[in-house]
């Protein structure tokens, strides 16, 4: 529910011609913007006084931008800083009829960084349509912070296309929510919001519904266009185009379709006839008849310097009743564990094609819609498909606790054969599931001559822990070892961060089927609010760990999992007897490690699986 704030408050953004220079620093057009109030959150109030804190809010044809205020005689540089450090937490939403959290909304992390290495973290997307993605922003996105005078100021600007397909002239309504987290001490932070954010990660978001105030150009014209993201093979694109000029003009607006590679594959021009002020039009592009695939369109106009750029999804029409003929058919064929991977990938397509907003590419479904009908002609022509894969993919078991198909993700290597492997078992960090969390990884992140499965464990923010995560983890490393060629003595568990205290929690239930655990940012126990799991800074947790090897990882400077707490738990194991390798980064912060200690990992790996 919105807040008494929300509910009593409109936001309106001021239109500027031009965007303003992104440096952090007082400029005339920028300080002429209304400045904004931002109370302290949660509850509206701070046990000490707060010194006031505010946003100024403008638009532009091509841009949204904002700039956070706050006293400071300097910056705070953290890691995740839009969390910990001095940062901005941005919704751009959908805003829902009744106020309620919308599931399509961009969730948008800014922060002040120093290092050149982690100047990506500056601008990250952090979550789209309730779904994490923790993806740095395009270069087009511009952030800049900078202390004058004892104010900080934090600076963003977006281009719309970034937020496709959001646009002040050409959506029906825009919401936006705006947190500003300031750097308090060590590790502690204020947030200072229009609204609070919503508990856990990958559900809907709030926001204020924005107006806009009415565009005035003084010399020339600017264009805005935006057109469905995915359209089915034969379907037409339609386009919605806005125009804003100082006076009567003529100009004439061109669509070019490319492929992925570039190649032109479609050109259409639409005349614009428009008065002065603020015109409108929809546009049924012109296109020949196109293969399923990924395009971008290229808008481009004659006369002025507009250039902007879209991706377009086509996909393949759809036989739903034939295809789950065709699907039933090729299952009936295939052992056990290869029929619920193909049945899993058809029945998630369709769920995430039927919930996917008009508006958004598809480019994930359609390649999975590509593999499926690839899929189930190898099956009718006798082959396994599922057994035949390599790399990174998804495979599914049928749960015995209620029937339902359950995923995990696998890395096979290419050069996997019938011999006997070794296998790591590891752990997705809270907020992504399996699949994404292997393909952040990726095969570089594992030592070679090693199977991985990743169980997703029912939830991306379940700690491996809540409701039958662990019964689900155990079935997943059962059909990872009917599937393939498991050296049954030879299984390692690892995880990062949240699944780090899963693969201490799957050992713990059961420490007689894995040979040793690695954990990356480790908390050690479960972060579930009014639940107890085991603590692993304690005795009676730890003991089972006796002479098991044991490889942790941890930095100073982690502000997610306090440095602290690994310390208290490596301590806890080695009392307990358990072989512990503690590697330390002072510099790091909740991350990976770095290229040195990820080579000694690597070595640790080696020397367990040959001891």
């Amino acid at each position: 529910m919105l807040s008494q704030l929300g509910r009593s408050r409109s936001l309106t953004a001021s239109f500027l011609a031009q965007k303003p220079v992104i440096n952090g620093l007082p400029k005339p057009e920028t300080e002429a913007l209304p400045r904004i109030d931002l109370p302290h959150l949660p509850d509206g109030s701070a046990s000490t006084p707060l010194p006031p804190t505010g946003f100024r809010l403008a638009y532009g044809a091509e841009f949204l931008y904002l700039c956070a205020e706050f006293p400071a005689e300097r910056l705070t540089a953290r890691d995740r800083g839009y969390q910990f450090g001095d940062g901005l937490i941005v919704t751009v939403a959908e805003p829902t009829p009744d106020a309620s959290p919308s599931e399509h909304s961009y969730l948008l992390g800014f922060s002040y960084q120093e290092r050149p290495e982690f100047q990506w973290a500056s601008r990250v997307l952090w979550e789209h349509d309730c779904k994490s993605q923790l993806l740095p922003l395009g270069r087009a996105v511009e952030v800049a912070g900078a202390a004058f005078q004892g104010v900080g100021r934090l600076e963003v600007a977006i281009p719309w296309t970034e937020l496709h397909p959001y646009h002040p002239w050409l959506s029906d309504a825009v919401g936006l929510n705006i947190l500003l987290v300031k750097a308090r001490g060590e590790h502690d932070a204020d947030v200072f919001g229009l609204l609070p954010m919503e508990g856990g990660e990958q559900v809907g978001r709030s926001s204020i519904r924005l107006s806009f105030e009415e565009p005035m150009v003084r010399q020339g014209h600017q264009i805005a266009v935006v057109a469905n993201g995915r359209i089915a093979q034969g379907e037409t694109l339609r386009a919605a185009v806005a125009v804003c000029a100082s006076e009567p003009f003529e100009d004439r607006l061109s669509a070019r379709l490319r492929t992925g590679e570039g190649d032109l594959v479609a050109l259409d021009r639409f005349p614009l006839r428009a008065g002065s002020g603020l015109t409108r039009w929809t546009w049924d592009v012109d296109t020949p008849p196109l293969a399923p695939g990924g395009y971008r369109i290229q808008w481009r106009s004659a006369k002025s310097a507009v250039e902007a750029e879209q991706g377009l999804s086509i996909l393949p029409p759809q036989d739903r009743d034939l295809l789950s003929q065709r699907i039933r058919a090729a299952a009936a064929r295939l052992p056990d564990h290869d029929a619920a991977t193909l049945t899993f990938e058809a029945e998630d397509l369709n769920g995430r094609l039927s919930t996917l907003a008009p508006a958004r590419t598809a480019g994930p479904e359609r390649q999975g819609l590509e593999r499926l009908h690839a899929d189930l002609r190898l099956a009718d022509e006798g082959q396994n498909p599922v057994a035949s894969r390599r790399g990174i993919f998804r495979r599914a078991f049928r749960s015995r606790i209620d029937g339902t198909l359950q995923p995990f993700s696998v890395l096979v290597p290419k050069d996997y054969s019938d011999e006997r492997w070794p296998l790591c078992v590891t752990f997705h960090g809270s907020g992504v599931d399996d699949l994404q969390y292997l393909w952040s990884m990726g095969p570089a992140g594992f030592p070679q001559r090693l199977l991985v499965a990743a169980p997703f464990g029912r939830g991306a923010s379940s700690s491996f822990t809540q409701g039958r995560a662990q019964e689900d983890v155990a079935e997943a490393v059962a059909s990872m070892c009917a599937a393939y060629a498991v050296q049954q003595d030879r299984i390692l568990l690892m995880g990062f961060s949240m699944g780090a205290y899963g693969a201490l929690r799957t050992y713990y239930e059961d420490p007689g089927r894995y040979r040793a655990v690695a954990v990356f940012c480790t908390p050690p126990t479960a972060l579930l609010e009014g639940e107890t799991h085991p603590d692993f800074t304690q005795p009676e947790y730890a003991k089972v760990f006796r002479a098991t090897p044991v490889f942790a990882f941890h930095g100073r400077k982690d502000n997610s999992t306090p440095f602290a707490d690994a310390e208290r738990m490596v301590a806890a194991l080695r009392n307990a007897g358990a072989d512990v390798t503690f590697a330390i980064d002072d510099e790091a912060g909740h991350q990976l490690p770095n290229a040195e200690t990820l080579a000694r990992y690597f070595r640790w790996v080696e020397d367990v699986i040959r001891a």
